[in-house]
């Protein structure tokens, strides 16, 4: 993830610095990476400028639509019912904490669902 937040020049291959395959996308230009467990394919909506963009520490927040989620067999659990989850737990996710620090989740836990939980307002 790291290698892949550098700054390149237009002429370099970021999929080779980062030894990723790339792999055509089916509904974007962009390409996918081959080795990703989950890959999204997205429509940019808005892009929204957080700072001053000539000081340290701006940036910008990107907002985009999912037209497409593609995910590695083992990650699919398949429910007698018809519904499928994401079977997460086996996913080392790392996220970009802000400038060079990064992070995993630790504990996780489920809360109930209440009166108002409403699940198809997700």
């Amino acid at each position: 993830m790291y290698e892949t937040s550098k700054e390149f020049d237009p002429e370099i291959d970021e999929f080779s610095v980062a030894k990723l395959t790339p792999m055509p996308s089916d509904q974007v230009a962009a390409p996918r990476i081959m080795e990703s467990p989950i890959q999204l394919e997205c429509k940019l909506l808005n892009l929204i400028p957080v700072g001053d963009s000539t000081k340290y520490g701006s940036s910008t927040v990107v907002i985009g639509k999912i037209l497409i989620t593609h995910l590695q067999d083992s990650l699919v659990n398949e429910h007698a019912d018809g519904s499928v989850t994401i079977h997460d737990l086996s996913l080392e996710t790392v996220a970009r904490m802000g400038g060079l620090e990064y992070g995993t989740i630790g504990t996780r836990w489920n809360v109930e669902q209440d009166k108002n939980w409403n699940e198809n307002h997700w």
